[in-house]
């Protein structure tokens, strides 16, 4: 009991120390990826992310590494206060950044550039992670990387995509893929470990994340990509979530992707969000941003509160990311700053 507490204890002293809306009122005026860095370097938050981190070779790619190993760090270091008992229940982190990794390098594949996956990662991840990075890094095409996961079981996950050309590959493919086993994981952690009130809203929240998930998805694929429905719900994880088959059929009805914003959210999460937003993303991602900030601070609980410090962790990152990305394709400050969730 007393390690959860700490947990709680530690978990908040992190989110006080996070950036803020101030902060991010600074950065999206920033001209360069030099300037957004400088203001990092000096906030007390990422001290020690940029310690040892020379200017003369922080470029915009660097920049975003340095950022998320940082980021995670902090994540493997409340890892640490939690109870024996429910160790592998908090490894549900290191289980994301794991498809990270895989889904990065199968990136790199489809787009032939290469991902160094051990920079990308703070030194101790080996001690929670059973991936042998060595391995991985030296993977040049799927047949590669199932060889180099044998230890784990994402080689039994993989093995039938192993003879794939990496021409083949379709990415939406192996996320819908990575992100099933992700979800699967999760459930088993919270059936296997919590129960009563505490077991209902961990499955509460999941189920949120899985929905709106599937809502950015299935916008996605059809704005972006022109799925047809069978192609769409062949990659969409549906167990875990509430959204039924009539709703889905619903959504997938629109012609126009915007119109799904309104068949889902009506109703459901307007009294949530503090301000509207024109791009489906970021209207899910601030309804889960504001749902994890009224838990991480009010909820004793520390299973709660560490996966609302996930949420607010990754919304930090992206936000970080969206204005170094703008800075580098000359975005207007004002269109940045819509896209900013505080």
């Amino acid at each position: 009991m007393l390690l959860e507490n700490a947990l709680v204890t530690k978990a908040r002293a992190i989110y006080g120390k996070l950036l803020n809306e101030d902060d991010f009122t600074q950065l999206v005026k920033k001209k360069s990826v030099e300037e957004v860095a400088s203001y990092l370097r000096s906030h007390p938050f990422y001290l020690e992310a940029f310690s040892g981190v020379s200017d003369q070779n922080l470029n915009r790619k660097r920049l975003e590494e340095t950022i998320k190993k940082y980021h995670f760090s902090q994540v493997l270091k409340l890892i640490r206060y939690s109870a024996a008992k429910y160790k592998s229940f908090y490894q549900i982190d290191v289980i994301h950044k794991e498809h990270d990794i895989i889904l990065s390098m199968i990136k790199s594949f489809i787009s032939d550039e290469s991902y160094d996956v051990i920079n990308d990662l703070p030194i101790f991840f080996d001690q929670y992670s059973k991936l042998d990075l060595l391995q991985i890094s030296k993977s040049k095409n799927l047949s590669d990387l199932v060889d180099s996961l044998k230890e784990t079981s994402y080689y039994k996950l993989l093995l039938p995509y192993k003879e794939m050309e990496n021409t083949e590959i379709k990415y939406n493919q192996f996320e819908s893929v990575l992100e099933q086993k992700y979800f699967e994981f999760v459930n088993h952690e919270v059936e296997k470990n919590f129960k009563g009130s505490l077991k209902k809203q961990l499955k509460n929240i999941m189920k949120t994340k899985t929905d709106l998930s599937t809502v950015i998805k299935i916008y996605r694929l059809k704005k972006y990509y022109e799925f047809n429905d069978d192609e769409i719900k062949a990659v969409i994880v549906n167990k875990y979530n509430t959204i039924n088959e009539n709703k889905l059929n619903a959504m997938l009805s629109f012609e126009n992707p915007d119109d799904l914003l309104k068949i889902y959210s009506k109703g459901k999460y307007d009294g949530n969000l503090s301000s509207a937003n024109q791009y489906i993303e970021n209207y899910m991602d601030t309804v889960s941003y504001q749902l994890a900030k009224k838990t991480l601070l009010y909820s004793k609980e520390a299973p709660l509160v560490y996966l609302a410090y996930l949420t607010i962790s990754n919304t930090q990152i992206d936000n970080l990311i969206h204005i170094i990305e703008g800075i580098r394709y000359n975005v207007p400050e004002n269109e940045i700053k819509e896209i900013i969730i505080v």
